[in-house]
């Protein structure tokens, strides 16, 4: 919520700590905000708690996305920077939010998810001569050698390609989710929707969540896919879509930040089978034009339609 009119003008500043210029009241401190989330939220449950009725806390966090700017207690408390005493303060926040959890006796009683909306904003330098983030902190991206920001996967937040869009997806759910398990089938956040629905006993009508699959077999391993495609796109507007095994781009780039960007709908489109080729190296389109076919039809349908999901 808004409390004050903003009355300072925010400098812009450059990357790595990065804040956009603008305006902003004079009580948003910027190293505070983790802070204030956390005392906000950790109330909200010790209240909800109490109550005969399920409760939903939405809490997406600030860090550690840009400003990237750690409150002071955090500073120094690792040798990799501020960024990462920022990632630090993000764990601790986590933390205290378990920890409310747990206080109020409900823990075995609550479904916690903690996942991401993209990929990392970093490159990944293959030439392991060239200077990077490390040699140089104004540097957007690393020599592959010294650090992933992606993991494997190719190109970055943004992209088309896995490292916009593949990203871990945690749940803790007691009973329900065996601790340590691991579900390697492909959902996406809009399958949070059709989930919690379920489970709380909620019939999603006609004109709701048209792309949200409930997942809850999934979660208790006894289905291995959500059964329905995943479709997403790039920050160009680039679509792919996601069938088991197979990927199909369509579009002749990345969509997004690296080169080249291409268009989206302009052929070649890129096939990928991200079983034996999850870093997208080798575009089988024109061994498989069969399958990039069904795909494409299949894209094009859910685009007629505007739902991905039946009713």
């Amino acid at each position: 919520r808004f409390n004050q009119l903003p009355s300072i003008q925010q400098p812009g500043v450059p990357f790595p700590h990065f804040v956009r210029k603008g305006p902003r009241s004079e009580e948003f401190v910027i190293d505070e905000v983790l802070d204030r989330l956390t005392q906000e939220a950790t109330s909200f449950i010790s209240k909800s708690a109490s109550c005969d009725q399920p409760y939903f806390l939405y809490m997406p966090l600030t860090g550690p996305h840009k400003p990237t700017q750690p409150e002071d207690r955090f500073r120094g408390t690792t040798d990799l920077g501020e960024y990462g005493d920022f990632v630090t303060q993000v764990d601790w926040t986590v933390g205290e939010v378990l920890k409310a959890i747990e206080a109020t006796g409900e823990a075995d009683n609550t479904m916690v998810i903690y996942t991401s909306d993209n990929g990392s904003y970093m490159y990944r330098y293959d030439d392991l001569d060239r200077e990077d983030h490390v040699d140089k902190e104004t540097i957007q991206g690393f020599r592959a050698d010294r650090h992933r920001a992606n993991g494997p996967w190719r190109g970055t937040k943004a992209d088309i390609f896995e490292a916009g869009h593949h990203v871990p997806f945690f749940i803790r759910w007691p009973g329900k989710v065996e601790s340590g398990s691991i579900q390697a089938g492909t959902v996406v956040l809009t399958d949070v929707f059709a989930t919690l629905a379920e489970i709380v006993g909620y019939e999603i009508s006609e004109n709701e969540a048209e792309d949200s699959v409930s997942v809850t077999r999934m979660l208790d391993g006894s289905c291995a896919t959500r059964g329905v495609p995943v479709v997403h796109h790039s920050v160009g507007g680039m679509f792919a879509i996601r069938d088991g095994r197979w990927k199909l781009i369509l579009g002749d780039g990345s969509g997004g930040r690296e080169q080249p960007r291409g268009r989206p709908f302009q052929e070649p489109y890129q096939l990928y089978d991200m079983v034996d080729d999850p870093t997208e190296s080798n575009n089988l389109i024109e061994d498989h034009p069969e399958i990039a076919s069904r795909l494409a039809r299949q894209m094009e349908k859910f685009r007629t339609e505007a739902r991905s999901v039946p009713y």
